[in-house]
């Protein structure tokens, strides 16, 4: 993962010169090579009974004291296409920091019973 994170960010490394976020990394089962976001980026949708939250790994780029404000964020963004006609959402329900890490808890709903609460470990990107 790390050397595509740093193909993605030398490729759009002016975007993020001065702003933190969030690399977002998905392993699918029988794929050679994760499936790669910049920014932070989570759905029920992501997940069947052969790919878990487990196989998603996050880290981040900038200040940890912007993690938790960025997955807030798209919080609200994805309740917000919730009540636009998306068919998921996202309910955070801790995020702190824990020393170099930020520790977060957040449920993952959609209209097909995908429901699943995640708890994940970010820490800064290596």
């Amino acid at each position: 993962m790390n050397k595509l994170i740093l193909l993605a960010l030398l490729t759009s490394s002016s975007v993020y010169a001065n702003s933190s976020t969030i690399i977002t990394s998905l392993q699918r089962a029988g794929s050679v090579t994760p499936e790669i976001n910049i920014g932070f980026s989570d759905s029920s949708f992501d997940y069947s009974e052969t790919v878990k939250p487990e196989n998603k790994s996050m880290c981040f780029l900038g200040s940890i004291d912007d993690v938790c404000g960025i997955i807030s964020e798209e919080a609200g963004r994805m309740n917000k296409a919730y009540l636009e006609g998306a068919h998921d959402s996202m309910q955070v329900v801790i995020c702190k920091v824990d020393g170099a890490s930020v520790k977060t808890s957040y449920e993952l709903q959609d209209d097909y019973d995908g429901n699943l609460i995640v708890n994940r470990t970010i820490e800064a990107c290596r």
